[in-house]
């Protein structure tokens, strides 16, 4: 951090629904963007990789596959750069569907932080995450998975990550909380989205 800040981008770039080829290659050359920039963490928005609005496209197995291999994919991009990169998909586990962000840097997935408040309109898909972390194999990668998990960097003081998406009460003491909260638009949502991000840091002076 440089007098206590950090260059952050949010990044909402073109998107195909389904097709997690082209958006990935999409999370990538935005990835090389913001390095350009000096951006140390860049934030795509929830099921990005798919999509947010794939209905029962969610349910075949062809399609968590190819976003889970398009999130490896991101993850060697990053391979030898600095920028932490969050970026939201599908993931399954033991049977169940959750709306996932996955943490990236350095060539790796840092950890899996699921959705934990689901609502109804998602609810015939994705099942609420679970709060305690386990440990999870993600494509020969032991990683993390669970919404209680804060990312710390050994070599900016700090410089700790919360991520949550959606309506989720940020408790930690992290220095900066991402959401990556990208619902369908309502009227009144975005304000009412920006409100809830302007309190929750005031009440966790993050």
């Amino acid at each position: 951090m440089k007098h206590g800040s950090i260059r952050v981008a949010v990044a909402s770039p073109r998107i195909r629904l389904a097709d997690c080829k082209f958006n990935g290659k999409q999370v990538m050359e935005t990835i090389e963007k913001a390095e350009k920039q000096d951006i140390k963490l860049i934030v795509f928005p929830e099921l990005y990789i798919t999509g947010y609005t794939c209905g029962d496209l969610f349910f075949q197995e062809a399609l968590l596959r190819y976003a889970k291999e398009n999130i490896k994919q991101i993850a060697n991009f990053t391979k030898d750069k600095e920028i932490v990169v969050i970026v939201g998909f599908p993931y399954e586990y033991q049977g169940e569907l959750y709306n996932t962000a996955a943490v990236i840097q350095g060539g790796k997935i840092l950890g899996l932080v699921p959705k934990v408040n689901i609502p109804s309109y998602e609810a015939r898909y994705f099942s609420h995450g679970r709060k305690e972390a386990v440990k999870v194999n993600f494509l020969g990668q032991e990683v993390y998975f669970g919404s209680k998990q804060i990312f710390e960097c050994i070599n900016i003081p700090n410089y700790v990550i919360e991520v949550g998406i959606g309506e989720v009460n940020f408790a930690s003491k992290a220095t900066i909380m991402v959401n990556l909260s990208a619902s369908e638009e309502l009227i009144g949502k975005a304000d009412y989205r920006r409100q809830f991000i302007k309190s929750s840091s005031l009440e966790l002076t993050c």
